[in-house]
């Protein structure tokens, strides 16, 4: 489960050079869409490690609670990014990075 994670960390650089490629052109809304499902993605291999971690009985502290929120509403902001690149790809870009902001703060 750890290895299917960090491979769609891995991935990441690739949809990100996508959008550096095509963000200014026609194809721009396409980037920003698959840019923010990889990172919708991510979130969700997250949470699925998070549920391995509480299965295999690991004590939930408030701060494992607060980032599986994070992440879950992290998902969801992604997806609606996701939707949103059809009609502002850089708006849609902006959205991930507060995200990405978000998650950094300290808990």
């Amino acid at each position: 489960m750890n290895g299917l994670f960090l491979l769609t960390i891995t991935f990441l650089p690739f949809p990100t050079a996508l959008v550096a490629a095509l963000l200014g052109q026609s194809s721009g809304p396409v980037a920003a869409a698959v840019y923010a499902a990889v990172n919708s993605f991510g979130s969700l291999m997250f949470l699925w490690l998070q549920r391995e971690v509480r299965v295999a009985g690991e004590t939930a502290s408030a701060g494992f609670r607060l980032h599986t929120l994070k992440a879950g509403l992290g998902v969801l902001i992604f997806a609606a990014a996701g939707a949103l690149a059809s009609l502002s790809p850089v708006l849609s870009l902006l959205v991930v990075a507060a995200v990405w902001t978000w998650w950094a703060l300290p808990v």
